[in-house]
């Protein structure tokens, strides 16, 4: 005997809510992340965290990357948190990974992550990880589109 035809999910029903609600939030994501994307072409930016004695954590947004970097020296530092904001220098070649040799390294279109350990640098590690905001922002974009366009199936009970 098959059941009569009733469609799971309805124009008000919660599941829709939430698909429109999450694609605007992501939408509102990819965009804060457009306008960091057109800040980071003329100023640099650094989050600098001063964790213990032994680690730095730095969040950076220069020349369309956002990055991440650890690094731990075991050296006599303060804790705290610095802000730093500098103009853009395009007179020089850019890589984000450019500022430490790192022997252990994955270069990807618009994605770079690197390390080394204490192999190189006996008290030290560091790590790094670069993505452009390019590809964040398409990726919210295209994400915030689906939900938000995309129609969600309707399942038929049999």
């Amino acid at each position: 005997m098959r059941m009569p035809f009733y469609p799971s999910i309805s124009w008000f029903s919660p599941w829709r809510w939430r698909r429109r609600y999450f694609g605007i939030v992501t939408l509102l994501f990819a965009c804060i992340l457009c306008g960091g994307w057109i800040r980071s072409r003329f100023q640099s930016d650094a989050l600098v965290i001063l964790v213990g004695k032994t680690w730095i954590f730095n969040v950076v947004s220069e020349r369309g990357y956002l990055g991440a970097r650890a690094a731990g020296y075991g050296t006599d530092g303060e804790q705290g948190i610095l802000w730093t904001t500098n103009p853009v220098d395009y007179s020089q070649a850019y890589d984000p990974m450019e500022l430490v040799s790192v022997p252990y390294r994955v270069d990807l279109p618009g994605f770079h992550l690197g390390s080394h350990g204490p192999s190189k640098f006996p008290k030290g590690y560091f790590g790094l990880c670069f993505i452009s905001y390019l590809t964040l922002t398409l990726i919210l974009f295209v994400t915030a589109i689906w939900l938000l366009i995309s129609k969600p199936r309707i399942q038929q009970h049999e």
